[in-house]
């Protein structure tokens, strides 16, 4: 794996300068869930949602809360916490790809819930159905939440573009009925690509041709108390360069996204 130490040394840096409430993290490995557990800070601070080791995908997506600690503000784990990994049927997915949800709060209501996911990739043909029965099957059970009076956010790498006009991506057009998109809402007329193969460099080494596409998004579930107040691109910038070849060294092939939100009026 390309530079794969100093990458995560920078990702851990930037997360903890953050200082996120929940991280959402996808394409994990054993050996990243090694480096992760071997971190004094990251550990202490943050409670991840591991997969069994024996799990069937070698690669797998992982939701991180962060603890309640007398230093840090936010939610914290010291609220019931559920963590649940659905998955599609095997007619849905070639990828083994599924749906990792956490759920932060009482149980009559009023909780967190973060869904995170890494839909079917354009590797095999009719990826773009399945992406679109993950959509649905992933939007029918986050409803289900919001119709409790939960707060709802799903993150992750979505595999098609958010820039997509909806008339064009029925996955676009399924998300746009329930979800505010983060980016679009704060950033109009902006793309925010998060695979920009102009920027970066890395990922340009390890592809044929030129891309530009906005796979990568943060939805806020309708209705919601929260609305959102920021959000950000990480990881724009290379952190080194191969000692050589003198590339430049990004912290992953997509950029990464780091969202706040305020308080707004509670749904009707």
């Amino acid at each position: 794996m390309y530079e794969r130490k100093a990458r995560f040394a920078a990702l851990a840096d930037a997360i903890l300068a953050a200082d996120p409430d929940f991280v959402c993290i996808q394409e994990a490995t054993l050996w990243f869930k090694a480096q992760w557990l071997a971190h004094p800070e990251l550990s202490a601070r943050y409670l991840g949602s591991w997969p069994p080791n024996d799990h069937f995908a070698w690669y797998f997506t992982v939701t991180f809360v962060r603890l309640a600690v007398p230093e840090l503000d936010g939610p914290g784990v010291d609220l019931p916490v559920d963590v649940v990994r659905m998955a599609y049927p095997p007619a849905d997915t070639e990828q083994g790809r599924d749906l990792l949800y956490v759920r932060l709060g009482p149980p009559d209501g009023h909780g967190l819930v973060v869904g995170n996911v890494h839909m079917e990739s354009a590797v095999n043909a009719g990826s773009d159905h399945k992406r679109l029965l993950q959509g649905r099957a992933l939007i029918d059970r986050l409803s289900t939440f919001v119709a409790a009076g939960d707060d709802v956010w799903l993150m992750g790498d979505t595999n098609e573009c958010a820039e997509l006009d909806p008339a064009d991506s029925a996955l676009n057009a399924a998300f746009r009925d329930v979800s505010l998109d983060t980016w679009s809402t704060l950033h109009s007329g902006d793309p925010g690509w998060t695979e920009d193969t102009d920027i970066n460099i890395m990922r340009a080494l390890f592809r044929p041709t030129a891309k530009h596409a906005r796979l990568d998004r943060i939805l806020l579930f309708q209705p919601s108390r929260f609305a959102p107040a920021s959000i950000d691109r990480l990881g724009t910038i290379p952190f080194a360069h191969h000692a050589s070849t003198n590339h430049p060294i990004f912290i992953s092939d997509h950029f990464g996204l780091h969202a706040t939100y305020s308080a707004s009026a509670a749904p009707s």
